[in-house]
């Protein structure tokens, strides 16, 4: 049966550096697919860059709603605008940060019900790329 999930809704998600709101994954029947919105600050002049994370066995498309910044994995750092899609295939540490001013908001689609069984977060990158 099609269901409607509102911002209101959605399960609020404590995550390292960053807010995300999961609208869509196993929590509410989906079979398939984990679908979140995802907020994150402009880091203070000075503060550390927060750890990334990587999902084992699936990956990762992130499209930006709106703000700019850097989606930064082993393999280069990316920069992204609104509009802009990026495809992060599964086991690539990755992540992403703001530039500017404002919050970048980011529409990250998953396609697997529970994304959180298989998906590690790092304290920092120096932690991700010696223990991945």
């Amino acid at each position: 049966m099609a269901r409607v999930v509102t911002l209101d809704s959605a399960r609020l998600m404590q995550l390292p550096g960053r807010r995300a709101q999961e609208l869509i994954g196993a929590p509410v029947g989906s079979n398939s697919s984990t679908i979140r919105l995802v907020e994150i600050d402009p880091l203070p002049p000075g503060a550390p860059e927060r750890g990334p994370h990587v999902h084992i066995g699936f990956e990762e498309s992130i499209h930006v709603l709106s703000g700019h910044g850097i989606t930064r994995t082993p393999s280069g750092e990316y920069p992204v605008n609104p509009g802009d899609t990026i495809l992060i295939p599964s086991g690539e540490i990755h992540a992403t940060r703001a530039l500017g001013d404002e919050p970048i908001r980011l529409f990250c689609f998953f396609p697997v019900p529970d994304i959180r069984p298989a998906t590690r977060e790092f304290a920092s990158w120096e932690e991700a790329l010696r223990d991945a």
